[in-house]
């Protein structure tokens, strides 16, 4: 059995290649390779029969946070003949990107991130509700205070 790794940046979308293509070959140039999926991740990845290309089949799905590795398995057919099949483990490894942070409760559910103060407010006055803020990383936040373009 044959191992390869490959990467796939977090966030590929449909079409995506995975890495170069799986490959194999026979000692005969003439004999034809097909390649087929033993497992497409409930549809997530496919590979190209002819090429060994595996590719994304569906957007939204490739997330460093949900699932940092797939183990795909490839058979390698030579002329149709699954008696002579090779099968290959491609080892999928996602390269995070750093997402942005994500506004929760009602900032997100259309409600405003502006906060209004009043003009003669002393210091230490709460300036409206805290902003609700996960980073998807984990991540430490910090905010800054932009002082004018209000309303």
């Amino acid at each position: 059995m044959l191992v390869v790794n490959r990467t796939i940046p977090e966030g590929a979308g449909v079409g995506a290649t995975v890495g170069s293509p799986v490959t194999a070959s026979t000692a005969n140039p003439l004999i034809e390779i097909r390649y087929t999926l033993h497992d497409n991740v409930g549809g997530l990845f496919s590979v190209g029969s002819c090429t060994g290309q595996i590719v994304v089949m569906q957007s939204g799905r490739i997330d460093y946070e949900t699932q940092k590795f797939y183990q795909l398995k490839v058979d390698a057919i030579p002329n149709g003949v699954t008696a002579s099949k090779t099968t290959i483990t491609v080892g999928v490894s996602v390269l995070d990107r750093n997402d942005a942070p994500v506004l929760m409760g009602a900032d997100a559910l259309g409600g405003s991130s502006t906060r209004l103060v009043s003009e003669d407010a002393t210091a230490g006055v709460s300036v409206g509700a805290p902003l609700n803020v996960t980073d998807p990383e984990g991540d430490v936040l910090s905010f800054r205070l932009v002082v004018g373009g209000g309303p």
